[in-house]
């Protein structure tokens, strides 16, 4: 499956070319003149952090970086992006092979043109076309000085794999372990930007996994979580801009019915909560929801009904699927009336966009071993239809994905993350 893949954790390292090889970007020196050598100190780009001191490259090196996902076919179907301090550059010639590491891949492609000067290098997945959507989050910055180069020899990092400053750390066996040993078990886990872990457990607690262990105290306790009959913390989502926004959203049940919160992530520290929609009746017989940010920037939230009936009344929040902007409100480009996207949906337990942007694909529960797909195109502002459902097994829907040829739209693509 490709549910690693989502998480997108890199780790961005250096290394030089093979001997022989010569630079495939001419150097150019301030003046304009190729092949004369120049001072590697400070210049234009962006300055180093201090008591960091960046790899000299003179551009002809290629970058290295390890990439988490399932199987060589997988990683070799997206595209990889450089992002140049504010630039991003679409990676060619990109050679990827299985490291010693279970699951962990070794990906390499040319270095993309940088000015002469200090510069912060990541790397990110995309979609296999020019251009396309980012997958997951960044790399690491590697900090690169580059100079200029006579032509004949090349001043290239260490050979071997260069420690990545300030590395990512990845759900490897520390993570895993840690899994292992809360006191209730997780019933969420998102990924922030910075490489750290945010799990939540049923119970109302929400804990920081990084630098290799969970940390304590949790960054919130939410004391008005009902954790009874299997209630409990049901979904987390981050803002798609969370450098701007450092936002994480959290769907949970109370005593009162479904509750959406808001918090601002401040340092170790989930703070400023703030309610944005409460009360909506949870079902006798089961409780679930989803959450997910869309490409459009707003918040996408889904309520389980319990019942087929209460899922098409439009006079209830249950059983339907809301577009909300980041503070809860109704977005202003919607015309009028509720912001209820879609409807008919009785046990949504994840909420996915395709990897084009086009669908919003809502899993449901339909039975034990079975999950219910269902494809969601917007129409409108505000507005989606249902173009495509399908029945999978749970232990095949990690992967999955179908086509909607009648619509011409194709849904293979599609990535789930946790949804057995």
């Amino acid at each position: 499956m490709l549910s690693r893949i989502v998480l997108a954790f890199l780790l961005l390292t250096l290394s030089g070319q093979s001997s022989g090889v010569t630079a495939q970007r001419p150097a150019v020196s301030p003046a304009g003149q190729e092949g004369t050598p120049v001072d590697p100190g400070p210049a234009p780009g962006s300055p180093s952090p201090p008591g960091v001191e960046p790899i000299v490259v003179t551009g002809s090196e290629r970058l290295t970086w390890d990439f988490l996902a399932d199987s060589l076919e997988d990683v070799q179907q997206l595209g990889f992006v450089s992002r140049v301090d504010d630039q991003s550059t679409d990676l060619h010639s990109i050679e990827c092979q299985p490291s010693d590491e279970e699951w962990w891949f070794v990906c390499s492609a040319p270095m993309p043109p940088l000015e002469i000067g200090d510069h912060a290098i990541a790397v990110f997945a995309s979609e296999p076309a020019e251009g396309g959507r980012q997958l997951g989050y960044p790399s690491t910055a590697l900090l690169v000085r580059r100079v200029a180069s006579n032509g004949t020899s090349t001043a290239r990092a260490d050979s071997t794999r260069v420690p990545v400053v300030s590395a990512r750390e990845a759900p490897g066996p520390s993570a895993m372990a840690a899994l292992a040993k809360l006191p209730d078990a997780p019933t969420a886990i998102t990924a922030l930007p910075d490489g750290r872990l945010l799990l939540a457990e049923r119970s109302g607690a929400l804990r920081l996994f990084a630098r290799g262990a969970l940390l304590d105290p949790p960054a919130a306790r939410l004391d008005d979580v009902d954790p009874s009959a299997g209630r409990g913390i049901l979904a987390m989502a981050t803002d798609v801009k969370f450098d701007a926004h450092p936002l994480v959203y959290v769907l949970y049940t109370a005593v009162s019915g479904y509750r959406l919160a808001r918090f601002t992530l401040a340092g170790d520290t989930l703070t400023d909560r703030m309610v944005l929609i409460d009360s909506v009746p949870i079902s006798a017989k089961a409780a679930s929801g989803a959450l997910a940010m869309g490409p459009d920037e707003r918040l996408y939230v889904a309520f389980g009904a319990g019942n087929a009936d209460r899922a098409l009344d439009m006079g209830s929040f249950a059983g339907k699927v809301l577009r909300l902007e980041r503070d809860g409100t109704t977005p202003k480009d919607q015309k009028a009336g509720p912001p209820v996207f879609a409807a008919g949906f009785t046990n949504p337990i994840g909420l996915f966009w395709d990897t084009a942007g086009r669908a919003l694909l809502v899993v449901q529960s339909d039975a034990p071993g079975i999950v219910r797909v269902t494809a969601v195109t917007p129409t409108q502002p505000g507005r989606g239809s249902i173009t495509a459902s399908y029945t999978v097994q749970a232990d095949v829907a990690g992967a999955a994905g179908a086509a909607h040829a009648e619509a011409g739209t194709s849904h293979r693509d599609l990535l789930l993350t946790t949804v057995t």
